[in-house]
């Protein structure tokens, strides 16, 4: 159980409060103590299933406590929030991971950063697809374009190719069941 006493008394007072297991959820979390803010997170989604910070928070807890099916899974409610020109395509279907026939769309959803350390799994997208097509920001087109598995870069500034289906760049290690860069879960 986390240490903050006060986070305890104010739920005591005002059980279930979302802004209470809000903020209890985050002391455990700066405490380091991960596993115990699961089920607070848990508590705060139960009570507020359409609570997009609270089903982001619970995904990036499970991740960071090892539990990564799950945590992935959460962790894609970062692509709820409202749509940008770094966000994925308003129709094109979200990529299970499964072999499909015809070209996916590798978005940068997230950072630069995180598209760099994403884009290796691009290799592993494509032996399950006909073409991945990355689109992301012009300074990132030319170095995605040289990683393995990659066969077309677009810039996030034009329009949404033709393709059966699309995951964030950041996502694919959830998608494809890899979160680690040895292949292992």
């Amino acid at each position: 159980v986390c240490s903050s006493d006060l986070h305890r008394e104010a739920l005591r007072l005002r059980p279930g409060d979302p802004r209470f297991l809000n903020n209890l959820a985050v002391a455990c979390e700066a405490d380091g103590r991960f596993r115990d803010a699961i089920p607070v997170w848990e508590e705060a989604v139960r009570r507020q299933p359409d609570s997009l910070p609270a089903n982001l928070a619970l995904g990036i807890v499970r991740l960071a406590s090892g539990d990564f099916e799950r945590g992935w899974r959460g962790y894609e409610h970062r692509l709820d929030r409202d749509p940008g020109p770094d966000r994925l395509g308003p129709t094109l279907p979200r990529w299970d991971g499964k072999p499909v026939d015809g070209p996916i769309l590798l978005a940068s959803t997230d950072g630069f950063g995180d598209a760099i350390m994403g884009i290796r799994h691009a290799a592993e997208a494509r032996s399950r697809c006909r073409e991945v097509v990355v689109r992301c920001a012009p300074p990132l087109m030319r170095l995605l374009g040289t990683a393995p598995g990659v066969d077309r870069v677009i810039s996030d500034q034009g329009p949404f190719p033709d393709a059966v289906a699309q995951a964030s760049i950041h996502s694919l290690p959830g998608v494809l069941g890899r979160p680690f860069p040895d292949g292992s879960m």
